[in-house]
């Protein structure tokens, strides 16, 4: 995938497994799309989805961070294939992905303008871990 990656080629992966049992297995494409973003070292991962971005009743969340996917999902204010997408993004944000984005890809060049200004739809940022000996040294 780096090689393709490298000479300009975006690779299409298929989101089917081969299981030690000979079976395929459906793979689920956002936890795909996430561990293939973690391998290639993205800095940026953006999934297109049906709606504008994550959704907080009628309202697009413009940020959140991975302590707010938890409370979205245990508040029930996301479901199906959204909390998918979250969970995807918590595993590309801690494989050392920067930023995900969740974007509404209804609208023409919807991907274009996420990657471009970066103003559309949900940012999932990392959890801000702050250093113990920084805030420790802060203290004195």
């Amino acid at each position: 995938m780096r090689s393709l990656w490298r000479e300009g080629i975006v690779p299409v992966a298929s989101c089917l497994g081969l299981g030690a049992d000979g079976e395929l297995y459906n793979i689920n494409a956002d936890h795909m799309a996430a561990a293939a973003a973690e391998f290639i070292r993205a800095d940026r991962l953006i999934f297109l989805t049906d709606v504008a971005g994550v959704l907080d009743g009628d309202k697009v969340l413009s940020a959140l961070r991975g302590t707010d996917i938890e409370d979205l999902i245990r508040k029930n204010k996301v479901s199906g294939g959204m909390i998918l997408k979250l969970e995807a993004a918590k595993r590309a944000l801690a494989g050392g992905v920067s930023e995900v984005r969740v974007v509404g890809g209804a609208k023409p060049r919807a991907l274009l303008a996420a990657a471009s200004t970066g103003r559309s739809g949900t940012r999932v940022l990392p959890v801000i871990r702050l250093n113990a000996r920084a805030t420790h040294g802060a203290a004195h």
